[in-house]
């Protein structure tokens, strides 16, 4: 299994832990990939939408990992069955992805690593991390026909600060000043 450009950088933070809930999957590939490729024992894809989550299902059964992937559908982190190690946020925009994280926060501070793509709204994203003690440990901006910044971030007890530059354009991005 290929995965775009964006895709793959987003499933490089999974390597290394043991569960994964992949919030509003769509395809489910990234979960598939993650699956297939490193030693996860469960997989979660969660969707709002029918759709998308029959088009995981089948992606699934395509890719024989039924016994290490699972579907549910529901809005957000509420379908979350258990403690995830890395919850993965991608492909919708900034302000929804903020509404998702703020009517679960707990859900989300239990998670060890959250990986976050916004297509938009990046900045409040930011916000809404650093006022909630979510310290970003790695950013990445990836070209896949167009430019998205991956944030990772981990939950703190500590106060989380950054300047106003660096909310806008990312701490980590600020310091490597690189672009794929």
């Amino acid at each position: 299994m290929k995965l775009s450009k964006r895709l793959s950088v987003i499933a490089s933070f999974i390597k290394g832990f043991k569960s994964l809930a992949d919030i509003a999957c769509d395809h489910g590939y990234l979960g598939i990939y993650a699956a297939l490729n490193y030693d996860l024992e469960t997989v979660l894809l969660t969707d709002i939408n029918e759709l998308p989550l029959a088009s995981a299902k089948a992606n699934i059964d395509k890719f024989s990992v039924k016994d290490k992937v699972n579907t549910a559908l529901g809005n957000g982190l509420e379908p979350l069955d258990k403690d995830y190690e890395v919850i993965s946020i991608s492909g919708i925009g900034g302000s929804l992805l903020v509404d998702i994280l703020n009517n679960d926060l707990e859900k989300a501070k239990k998670a060890k690593r959250l990986i976050l793509s916004a297509n938009n709204d990046v900045k409040l994203l930011r916000e809404f991390l650093m006022n909630n003690h979510f310290m970003l440990t790695n950013e990445v901006m990836v070209y896949d026909y167009k430019y998205y910044e991956i944030l990772v971030a981990e939950y703190t007890s500590k106060n989380v600060n950054y300047t106003e530059l660096e909310l806008k354009y990312g701490p980590h991005l600020l310091k490597e000043k690189s672009a794929d």
